[in-house]
């Protein structure tokens, strides 16, 4: 299978998207903690945004043929270990990795601390991730949009 820009492109769009809307919310603990559908909304939107990395790294690791894993931590860890991503970077997105599987199957008992901290402190680690597949696709030649 051979990397599909179109596919990565829109991936790429959507995480840009739930970061950007991530983002514009202003979120705090205090909020979180007082509006039940904002909370559900950023839940939601970390989970998809969380998802759509792992769809690209997935899609990047089967497009290149670099092996086969059954976790999201470690499809991640293949792109650090290719020089796609830094160390530093792919332990930051495992432990996103982490997080989407408490939203996914614990959501009965999510922290709103986590959250609050995922989408002040953290949401930069993902556009890092966008940042290193964006150059990671210029150099294949794929032309990432700018």
């Amino acid at each position: 299978m051979a990397l599909d820009y179109l596919t990565l492109n829109k991936l790429i769009s959507y995480l840009e998207e739930m970061i950007s809307q991530l983002e514009e919310k202003e979120i705090t603990k205090q909020k979180l903690q007082s509006d039940t559908d904002l909370l559900f909304s950023v839940e939601h939107r970390l989970h998809t945004a969380i998802d759509a990395v792992i769809s690209i790294s997935e899609h990047i690791v089967a497009g290149l043929n670099l092996g086969h894993v059954d976790r999201a931590k470690d499809i991640i860890r293949i792109l650090s270990n290719e020089g796609i991503l830094t160390k530093n970077l792919a332990d930051k997105l495992g432990q996103a990795t982490d997080m989407r599987n408490i939203l996914v199957h614990q959501y009965f008992d999510i922290d709103v601390n986590e959250i609050s901290d995922a989408v002040t402190k953290d949401l930069q680690d993902l556009r890092d991730f966008v940042k290193n597949i964006n150059t990671f696709l210029k150099k294949q030649k794929l032309y990432p949009k700018e």
